[in-house]
């Protein structure tokens, strides 16, 4: 493969890093090098509406770091907890600011959320009881049993800020 045939934008993946200008960082958006358009998805200065054109991009990627920008748009979270891609579920139910109500909507209504997606859902802490509940009565034991752990150090922590 040619060097030219990679793609690689040192400049740009440095200034989609740093940049503090959101009309840069839209142009930035649109380069053929994936690592620059994922340096937009995590830079905290990028536009909402970039924000959410990049949930659509190419390279699963750029679209996995969104949960993880803390100005990620909740129509951005939304958008991505209804993929088909359990890479990027598995990144937004880990994301640094993904909403709990966005990763309870993934565990209860998206159907290509698998065993590790479940399993890093139950582990973020943000899951309801009621989500929890459900899940101790699923079908693949490791997530039932899972559930079930975080069940009862949730138990034990309310008991213990009670006493």
């Amino acid at each position: 493969m040619k060097k030219e045939e990679l793609k690689i934008d040192k400049a740009g993946r440095v200034l989609a890093m740093t940049s503090k200008n959101p009309v840069l960082l839209a142009e930035l958006a649109k380069n053929a090098d994936w690592v620059v358009r994922l340096n937009v998805a995590k830079n905290k200065c990028t536009s909402k509406k970039v924000l959410i054109s990049l949930v659509n991009d190419t390279d699963w990627e750029v679209a996995a770091w969104l949960p993880d920008n803390p100005s990620c748009p909740e129509e951005a979270f939304k958008k991505l907890a209804v993929s088909d891609d359990t890479d990027i579920l598995y990144y937004l139910v880990n994301g640094a600011y993904t909403p709990a109500e966005i990763i309870n909507d993934v565990v209860l209504n998206n159907k290509n959320a698998d065993t590790t997606v479940l399993i890093a859902a139950i582990k973020s802490g943000k899951l309801t009881d009621s989500t929890l509940d459900k899940l101790t009565k699923n079908n693949n034991k490791f997530i039932a049993d899972e559930a079930e752990t975080y069940m009862k150090g949730r138990r034990i922590l309310n008991e213990m800020k009670g006493a």
